[in-house]
């Protein structure tokens, strides 16, 4: 079952959505030119989607209608990968599912990958965290925090391992931005 792209808030050229891709509110979606969301994804919070910005295979994207995640230029998630705009506080918290009336108990905020940003394979993304512009996080992460721009990071919890070459990443990027002129 496709996507109706017209019930999108927004649906830039050369988009492609996987069959097998669920959006519970499209109407909260923007997805821009050369953006791709792939096959057996699953979407239920606001999402704008950056050009040129990958969302790979398996990947869940929930926050409900009150929040949103943001990938800007360039940015990824791979495969696998949880992005959680919203979840349930564990320690204080008390839920009642279809009761809007009864305080929930939920932790929420959007969730924000700056240009260049790249998530690998089976990571959580908890909510209300910024992933600054370039950082990349290594498979099998928990990111519960802001992640500095240009930075490596790895595991649970996570932390720094390394640096990114900028200059290296714009320059690719520059050239790359010339062959589709």
């Amino acid at each position: 079952m496709s996507i109706n792209k017209k019930k999108l808030k927004y649906c830039g050229e050369n988009v492609i959505i996987g069959d097998s891709v669920r959006i519970r509110y499209p109407e909260l979606v923007e997805l821009h030119d050369n953006s791709i969301i792939d096959d057996f994804v699953y979407i239920s919070t606001g999402l704008i989607l950056g050009p040129h910005c990958g969302i790979e295979p398996g990947c869940v994207i929930m926050g409900g209608q009150n929040q949103k995640i943001i990938l800007e230029k360039y940015a990824a998630i791979a495969s696998n990968t949880t992005a959680m705009c919203s979840t349930h506080d564990f320690k204080n918290g008390f839920h009642v599912f279809h009761n809007n009336d009864f305080p929930q108990g939920i932790i929420s905020g959007d969730i924000i990958l700056k240009d260049h940003a790249i998530v690998g394979s089976k990571c959580t993304i908890l909510p209300g965290v910024t992933l600054d512009s370039g950082c990349r996080v290594g498979a099998h992460s928990l990111i519960n925090q802001d992640l500095d721009a240009w930075a490596l990071y790895a595991g649970t919890p996570i932390r720094k391992i390394g640096v990114i070459d900028q200059s290296e990443i714009l320059s690719k990027m520059i050239k790359f931005e010339k062959t589709i002129k």
